[in-house]
């Protein structure tokens, strides 16, 4: 215990300074005691989701080879697409090396692992070419009716790649520091606005009885003559006004970050199709540049949609 001075009464100046030394090292102490992350797997607790996503993704592209070389009937996907049945296999092979190579905190972040990524996701998509095709065609069927023409096994062969590609890509940005956006990157959200009302644009002409691009017989007209689709393009414009404008919302923030993102894979699988050599549709009683128009629509709104929604994660991570 300090000793008091004599003069004063109170503790000596080299005993308080001493006592206040140990307290602020003690609390030194503390805090990094509790301001230090735990190590997980060679990393810290932010580098958990990542790697838990690559090896989701690993798991999916195990399911997937599993699926690929099962022998599989071909469906109208099948045909119209140009996938060969050889190709699964070596697409669920590349997305194996690939998500084992970016599920360790060592080869994570290195430039080969990125490459080989990129490589497994090209593959991927072209696996699951003709996926927004199978995954809006068959409302449209059931609702009308008509039977699917569509066979299971390829359908699930279609939606597992296009998972993998997903998780993927989640694992290599998840955990990483970006800038927020300017005002700038608003002109996504327009650009995706634009591109998505080119279908039920062109549906709506004919609708009221506006033979734009038929070259043929005349399309059915009225409003029950292919409905579904622009129902399903007029709801993908709403929720991009949802992401890009500072406007009410009445749904949690994740559902649109949902939408954004599922509608993103959907179109990104008709790129191959436009790319395609010789991939080209029957036109029909419809002029050729009818079908350019929808299917470049829709590839070109795949990319503009993945940047709407990335713009509008950023800003939401910076409002919070």
């Amino acid at each position: 215990m300090p000793r008091p001075d004599p003069r004063t009464g109170a503790a000596s100046s080299t005993a308080r300074s001493s006592t206040a030394r140990s307290s602020t090292a003690r609390s030194s102490t503390a805090r990094s005691s509790t301001a230090t992350p735990a190590s997980v797997n060679g990393g810290t607790a932010g580098s958990v989701r990542p790697l838990f996503l690559a090896r989701a993704a690993l798991v999916v592209c195990l399911a997937l080879l599993g699926l690929a070389v099962l022998p599989a009937p071909r469906d109208v996907l099948t045909d119209a697409t140009g996938v060969p049945a050889w190709f699964p296999p070596i697409a669920a092979a590349l997305g194996l090396v690939a998500a084992a190579l970016v599920s360790t905190t060592r080869t994570r972040s290195s430039p080969g692992s990125i490459a080989m990524a990129a490589v497994a996701g090209v593959a991927l998509i072209w696996t699951s070419t003709g996926l927004l095709i199978q995954v809006f065609g068959a409302p449209v069927m059931v609702l009308s009716g008509a039977e699917l023409p569509y066979e299971l096994l390829p359908m699930a062969v279609r939606v597992l790649a296009a998972t993998a590609v997903a998780l993927l890509a989640a694992s290599l940005l998840s955990g990483r520091t970006f800038a927020t956006p300017g005002p700038r990157a608003s002109w996504f959200g327009l650009l995706s606005l634009v591109l998505v009302l080119v279908y039920p644009a062109v549906k709506t002409a004919w609708a009221l009885g506006i033979d734009v691009g038929v070259v043929g017989e005349p399309v059915a007209h009225g409003f029950d003559a292919g409905w579904i689709p622009a129902i399903f393009a007029c709801a993908g414009a709403v929720l991009i006004v949802a992401l890009t404008f500072d406007v009410p919302r009445f749904l949690p923030r994740w559902t649109l970050l949902a939408g954004g993102w599922f509608g993103t894979g959907a179109l990104i699988t008709v790129i191959p199709v436009v790319l395609a050599p010789g991939q080209t549709a029957d036109s029909g009683d419809l002029a050729p540049w009818v079908f350019t128009l929808f299917y470049g629509s829709w590839a070109l709104l795949g990319p503009m949609l993945g940047a709407t929604t990335w713009v509008f994660q950023l800003r939401g991570r910076r409002d919070r």
